[in-house]
């Protein structure tokens, strides 16, 4: 899915900006993996998000941290 999301980023044209090229970095985190509650996944596909954007954008990356909390849903 976060493939789709960047090809379909490429394919972007704006009329009034024919020259410019758009992209995308997307943060991936997954339930119950990385937490579950939404300001957890949120947070973790936020910082997931901005480790590519540090990395060169364009690009997509999954959370790495666990869900530590021991909570169940």
């Amino acid at each position: 899915v976060a493939g789709k999301i960047l090809e379909t980023c490429r394919e972007v044209r704006l009329d009034n900006l024919p020259d410019k090229e758009f992209t995308c970095s997307v943060g991936v985190a997954l339930c119950p993996d990385n937490g579950s509650s939404y300001m957890e996944l949120y947070e973790k596909a936020d910082r997931a998000m901005y480790e590519v954007k540090r990395n060169g954008k364009n690009n997509f990356a999954f959370a790495t941290e666990p869900d530590i909390s021991g909570d169940e849903f």
